[in-house]
């Protein structure tokens, strides 16, 4: 039976735009099936503004019957870090991660409790974002169909605020990775790493078609617009992190999804070839600079090419493997999009 809900959202320098998140979530009322209690865990990361006054602040602000707000502090710097602390402190049966510059649409919290209390009692319901960019362009992230193993390897279904799950599914996700639900090694791809652990462990799953959140990109969020942006090894990390977790699953696409980790780095080393190109010609690269990322570029494509031949890949590989990596690098390296969709037959 539904009793109470968590939303647990990790705060970092984010004094000026808080106070719009919260009042998005304390706004929330959930009356069916029944009144149900609210939680709201602030999880301060080491802001150096006034971040953590202001959420204290707004608690008393926002403050109502039926809605309760812990204001906790993380010493230890990284959001995947702030949202283990805000789990640990979470009371809740139901729990929900937002970040702490987006909007929770009106509703959301109804919705989701009505998908949890409906037939299915599923463990897990996902939800649809829209991103609103500064120039005023959005784009919404929806439901994909086929397998969600595949789609949250190769589109990220799963973000850390488009969906909400039981505490006990989240708890047994976490006691299978060394206790850490969310993990502290990462730097980038947290929530795409926690996505698969979280699909890997075969929830029963209900989708909600109509938009629950609102992200609003802007500087302060995004940490790089570029993939080439970051050093591979960051991504590098993430993705073996997902395959360790897909080895020791008893999954039945495993196979299959060790080869889609073969073209999630692929992807990568197109994406950054075409980068090479594409930021030097708007001059947001010298020409030195373009040469290093390009090579880097055909470095990473070589290793994955030779991963493909070795071990544990090479026993889960097919006869089209290689000719699809190869084709997938040509392909991103020129600037089109939607090669996962058209390797789907073959990988």
């Amino acid at each position: 039976m539904l009793t109470s809900f968590s939303v647990i959202v990790p705060v970092f320098n984010r004094e000026r735009l808080l106070e719009r998140t919260f009042a998005s979530i304390a706004s929330q009322e959930i009356h069916k099936p029944a009144e149900i209690a609210l939680q709201l865990v602030v999880v301060d990361n080491g802001s150096s503004d006034g971040s953590a006054d202001l959420a204290r602040h707004l608690a008393d602000k926002y403050g109502r019957e039926g809605l309760s707000t812990e204001v906790i502090n993380c010493p230890e710097r990284g959001a995947a870090r702030a949202r283990n602390a805000g789990f640990e402190a979470a009371t809740g049966d139901f729990v929900l991660f937002f970040d702490s510059d987006d909007e929770l649409a009106p509703g959301t919290l109804q919705a989701y409790a009505e998908a949890f209390s409906g037939p299915e009692r599923p463990d897990l319901v996902a939800g649809t974002s829209l991103t609103q960019f500064p120039d005023g362009r959005t784009w919404r992230r929806g439901h994909r169909s086929g397998s969600m193993l595949l789609n949250q390897l190769n589109h990220s279904i799963l973000i850390s605020e488009s969906f909400a799950a039981r505490r006990e599914l989240l708890e047994r996700v976490a006691r299978e990775n060394s206790g850490h639900l969310w993990n502290p090694e990462l730097r980038i791809w947290d929530d795409w790493e926690l996505g698969m652990r979280i699909l890997l462990a075969a929830p029963s799953t209900v989708r909600i078609d109509h938009c629950l959140t609102l992200i609003h990109a802007h500087s302060e969020s995004i940490s790089g617009s570029h993939y080439s942006d970051r050093d591979f090894s960051l991504y590098e990390q993430a993705i073996t992190a997902a395959e360790r977790a897909v080895m020791r699953s008893e999954s039945p696409e495993k196979e299959r999804l060790m080869r889609w980790f073969l073209y999630r780095r692929m992807m990568l080393a197109g994406l950054f070839a075409a980068e090479s190109r594409t930021l030097f010609r708007s001059d947001r690269l010298t020409a030195d600079q373009a040469e290093a990322l390009y090579a880097e570029s055909q470095r990473i494509r070589r290793d994955v090419m030779r991963m493909a031949r070795k071990a544990p890949y090479r026993e889960y590989g097919n006869a089209t493997l290689r000719p699809a990596l190869r084709f997938a690098y040509n392909y991103v390296s020129r600037g089109f999009r939607g090669c996962a969709s058209l390797l789907r037959p073959l990988l």
